[in-house]
């Protein structure tokens, strides 16, 4: 009987709800707020978060008040709400924590893993200086084209108007200077 009379008052106060009745919105939130409060508790075992969570379900529940229908009982509305906002939380709770781990990884490496970008850069470096002053005009454009560009020899020699075969020869010539003057890197 008390149940009853409770789901009737409840219905009453949707309406006025609906037109942004600040009382009514209390009752609600004094009626309900235990209920909703123990079910997230049992679901996440952390007073704070439940509570957090609460709080947010009541504050979208103003937010959406306008939409309400007002047969839908509340508690398994807030309690939807509520258990949605907890699979949130679980989400980005799980992203944040792959993110650290992520992160942790990559901060492991050692000073020498430090210097490799500094020591790729300076290899590129001296890459171009060796292009640039040892190979002729034709070998370097071959060279770039097929290696800093990644065109094909068919469509180099297209685009230089040589053979295929010249193409070849030229990559063979530049890669044998390059072995040669970057020995020391090696």
């Amino acid at each position: 009987m008390r149940q009853a009379k409770a789901i009737r008052e409840e219905h009453g106060l949707i309406p006025a709800l609906r037109q942004s009745d600040r009382d009514a919105y209390e009752k609600i939130f004094k009626r309900l707020y235990r209920p909703v409060y123990l079910q997230v508790l049992y679901r996440c075992r952390d007073r704070d978060l439940a509570e957090d969570i609460v709080q947010e379900t009541f504050v979208r529940l103003w937010m959406k008040r306008g939409s309400l229908k007002p047969r839908i009982p509340l508690f398994p509305y807030l309690l939807a709400i509520a258990v949605n906002l907890l699979r949130d939380h679980a989400r980005h709770s799980s992203v944040v924590l792959q993110h650290n781990e992520s992160i942790r990884a990559n901060s492991d490496f050692s000073a020498r893993d430090a210097e490799e970008p500094l020591k790729a850069r300076l290899l590129q470096d001296r890459i171009s200086e060796v292009v640039i002053k040892n190979l002729s005009e034709t070998c370097r454009s071959v060279f770039i084209l097929s290696r800093m560009e990644g065109r094909d020899n068919a469509e180099i020699a297209g685009l230089l108007h040589i053979s295929l075969k010249s193409v070849e020869n030229h990559l063979y010539h530049a890669l044998k200077v390059l072995r040669k003057k970057l020995s020391a890197y090696q």
